[in-house]
């Protein structure tokens, strides 16, 4: 690959089957892991948001310390 091989395709909503051109960028390789670990920090948040918007985000929060054990 040479020269290119410091590059990767991103996927900007982190669907690797959305392969439509809006949704592509080449990227260097360290912008797209900065990128995919950002955007899942995001989607947690929102997801954590969204269980306590619903009275339910206790059950996320005892899920993550048995997950830690």
């Amino acid at each position: 690959m040479g020269e290119y091989s410091d590059y990767e395709i991103n996927h900007r909503n982190l669907d690797n089957d959305d392969n439509r051109p809006e949704n592509l960028e080449i990227v260097h390789k360290d912008e797209n892991k900065e990128h995919a670990t950002i955007f899942r920090k995001l989607i947690k948040q929102k997801i954590q948001e969204t269980l306590s918007s619903l009275g339910v985000g206790h059950l996320a929060n005892k899920a993550k310390k048995v997950k830690a054990s």
